[in-house]
């Protein structure tokens, strides 16, 4: 019983043990209707016990689940800012890669010149296909108080390899402002301008303490070998290998299987090119494909009977998800490009590649 909770049993019943003794007296001298008084103010009393029994009782839950909150208060009690800052630096510095698309990486890099330890140089990269890159860089300042680094200064480009070797840069903004917040071994981007975060779990790759766990963490494994894919997975996939998309010159073809339980992926690249078809049981759509990007148009396309939701600009189709069966499909064709996808077509070669005879599909 609560410390308090027990004093207020012992205020009432002293006060009970009073008026019984007062109305024993009182009865020799009193009145019934005094007694009657007395017996409905020590009734009141153990009425406000009860009820402050009940608050003090349902509280109790929330007072348990605050427990490890302030354990985890604890551990930091008596450190400085700067303490907390500094150690911070081998788990922040050093390589980080979204554990599920694992198209976009990270590097955080201390400023030396900065003596706290406070700030970093953060540049995020994400490759829509083999001569285009999304680039974010800024400066992270970490906030203690939040366990995050938080940027006001964020250059957003587009960079491209061309034909001669050289870069092209195509700045998009350069004031953007967000958060990398951390949460346990990994770290959420938090981009207040476009959300392009959304949906990416950073792991550490390479450097500081944390490259044997972020290593773990990763739940893709790798492979050429399909039937390895399949049996990792538990998910059978007929990942075409023939009348693959050619643009131009460029010719797709097949790079390697990547798999973790319930999913599989087969992926493809070009020179300029990339493309991801992924098949699972459990996961569909957004959360299959690992594509958050807001695309102009959305709209459904029926191959023999089979029909397929199609994200991009109308015309080609970057994002595309049908089920067979059972199972969820989806095909990302440089995700995040919009205007440089599949044409229907192609896209039609692609499905019937995969399911010749849909089961879905009518005759």
């Amino acid at each position: 019983m609560k410390g308090k909770q027990f004093k207020r049993l012992l205020a009432a019943a002293g006060l009970a043990g009073i008026l019984v003794i007062s109305a024993g007296c009182g009865g020799s001298t009193g009145t019934a209707d005094a007694s009657s008084a007395d017996s409905g103010q020590v009734q009141e009393e153990s009425a406000a016990v009860s009820e402050t029994e009940e608050t003090e009782a349902a509280s109790s839950s929330e007072t348990s689940a605050s427990e490890s909150a302030v354990s985890e208060a604890e551990e930091t009690a008596g450190k400085t800012a700067e303490e907390v800052i500094k150690e911070r630096v081998p788990f922040l510095a050093g390589e980080w890669e979204d554990s599920y698309s694992q198209r976009a990486g990270m590097n955080i890099e201390p400023i030396e010149e900065d003596k706290t330890n406070a700030t970093y140089h953060v540049t995020i990269h994400w490759g829509g296909s083999a001569s285009e890159t999304a680039i974010w860089t800024f400066t992270g300042k970490y906030m203690p108080v939040t366990d995050a680094l938080v940027y006001s200064d964020c250059k957003y480009a587009i960079v491209t390899m061309q034909e001669n070797g050289e870069e092209q840069e195509d700045v998009r903004y350069e004031d953007g402002t967000g958060t990398l917040q951390i949460e346990d071994d990994h770290i959420l981007w938090i981009d207040d301008v476009e959300n392009a975060g959304e949906g990416c779990t950073f792991v550490k790759i390479s450097g500081g303490e944390t490259e044997q766990t972020s290593e773990i963490a990763n739940p893709w494994s790798e492979t050429e070998n399909l039937e390895e894919a399949e049996a990792g997975s538990g998910i059978h996939l007929d990942a075409p290998m023939e009348g693959l998309p050619k643009h131009g010159d460029a010719t797709m073809n097949f790079w390697k299987y990547l798999w973790m339980d319930d999913i599989i992926e087969a992926r493809y690249e070009s020179v300029n090119d990339e493309m991801l078809i992924r098949a699972s049981t459990g996961h569909e759509k957004l959360e299959l494909s690992g594509d958050y990007t807001e695309y102009s148009k959305t709209w459904t396309e029926s191959f023999k009977g089979l029909e397929v939701e199609c994200m991009g600009d109308g015309q080609t189709v970057n994002l595309a998800y049908f089920d067979e069966g059972d199972t969820h499909v989806s095909i990302s064709y440089n995700a995040g490009y919009e205007g440089n996808g599949l044409t229907v077509d192609e896209l039609s070669s692609l499905v019937m590649g995969l399911y010749a005879e849909p089961a879905g599909a009518s005759e």
